[in-house]
């Protein structure tokens, strides 16, 4: 039990410096889509708690094909395609696709490039402060209806990673006391 206590701090610790890059911190050119995954995967492999959570160029083509992003342009993602990408890729955690591209594509939809950049940033700090445990200001339901990604969609994908990992360990402690139950003899398991 100590060991899963152990990870599940290391877990905390690592969620209480996650940052998700704001756009000033991504590469100032258009990226290929093997360097997307790459900013990608760096950016969200905190986050995995499965080893399947993996994003796939088959995944990134699948989005552009279903409208969540827009198609690349000469084969090359332009800093709002790339956090789009990461915003979905978080918002997976908890919500289906269908579900992600009503949010996105509804609350985006007519949203100048300086709205949709502020609301990104926005996003990214109540992921960040949801994984940091930090309170949050009272949250202004009018305004929700207005913007892109809201405060409830972040704390819900916040809480949602801690969970998942909370599932993982208890999984990891249900098989080592099914592998301590099976090492027991007969006489041992009835005296329980």
């Amino acid at each position: 039990m100590e060991e899963i206590t152990n990870e599940f701090n290391d877990f905390q610790k690592k969620m209480s410096e996650f940052h998700l890059p704001r756009t000033r911190e991504l590469p100032n050119v258009e990226l290929y889509m093997d360097q997307v995954l790459s900013v990608l995967t760096g950016v969200l492999s905190p986050l995995e708690i499965e080893s399947q959570e993996t994003i796939t160029s088959s995944m990134i083509n699948n989005y552009v094909k279903q409208g969540l992003i827009t198609p690349p342009r000469n084969k090359k993602y332009d800093k709002t395609q790339v956090c789009f990408l990461i915003v979905i890729c978080v918002l997976k955690k908890v919500y289906a696709i269908g579900e992600i591209k009503t949010l996105l594509c509804t609350s985006s939809r007519g949203k100048t490039h300086e709205e949709l950049r502020t609301a990104y940033h926005s996003f990214c700090e109540c992921i960040e402060n949801a994984l940091h445990c930090k309170p949050m200001n009272p949250i202004d339901w009018g305004h929700e209806l207005d913007i892109p990604f809201g405060i409830p969609l972040a704390l819900s994908v916040g809480m949602k990673i801690y969970e998942q990992k909370i599932i993982s360990l208890k999984k990891t402690l249900l098989v080592e006391e099914q592998k301590e139950e099976s090492g027991k003899s007969p006489e041992k398991k009835k005296e329980k």
